[in-house]
């Protein structure tokens, strides 16, 4: 399957459907998500575009018919929030610096975002009317470099570049 320019990173949404976040070649204008979808009759795949120098790096999913997408390239770094049954943008939520990671809980409740060049995590809620802020207490000693949920949705691990492996009790927001 043609994937696009630089498919840089890759999660499975579903047991047919794998999405693949593009980046376009310097100056390009082909930022994309695209979804492969596998079927008895073979693969097919559906290109999403994303904005023109967003530069995506990572894609996070729990959902059926959603994903994240971080953009650093984006003013101002931002993820996009991915309806992936119309395969349209439904919104863009603003992170902190240089995203680089995303984990987004089981439950499909929440979603964090590790921000490396701000040395930040950002966290959301997510609802029906698009995503919410929620604060964090405490934040990593050095730039976060990746998360993962805990499969029961109560903490996200976060690895620091310092080797420091943290976590959030996504309850409380406190780690």
């Amino acid at each position: 399957r043609n994937l696009g320019v630089a498919p840089v990173h890759a999660v499975q949404q579903s047991a047919t459907v794998v999405l693949v976040a593009d980046q376009s070649s310097p100056g390009g204008n082909q930022d994309s998500l695209t979804k492969v979808t596998y079927s008895a009759l073979g693969a097919s795949t559906t290109t999403i575009s994303l904005p023109f120098g967003s530069a995506p790096n990572f894609v996070a999913t729990t959902e059926a018919n959603g994903a994240y997408v971080s953009m650093p390239g984006y003013a101002p770094p931002s993820v996009a929030v991915v309806n992936t049954a119309q395969n349209t943008i439904a919104e863009t939520v603003a992170v902190g610096a240089s995203p680089v990671a995303i984990a987004e809980t089981p439950d499909t409740k929440k979603f964090y975002v590790a921000n490396y060049g701000s040395g930040t995590i950002s966290a959301f809620d997510t609802n029906t009317s698009g995503p919410t802020p929620r604060g964090v207490n405490g934040q990593p000693t050095t730039p976060p470099i990746w998360l993962a949920a805990r499969n029961d949705s109560q903490q996200v691990y976060v690895l620091e570049s310092n080797g420091t492996l943290g976590w959030l009790n996504t309850t409380t927001t406190a780690g």
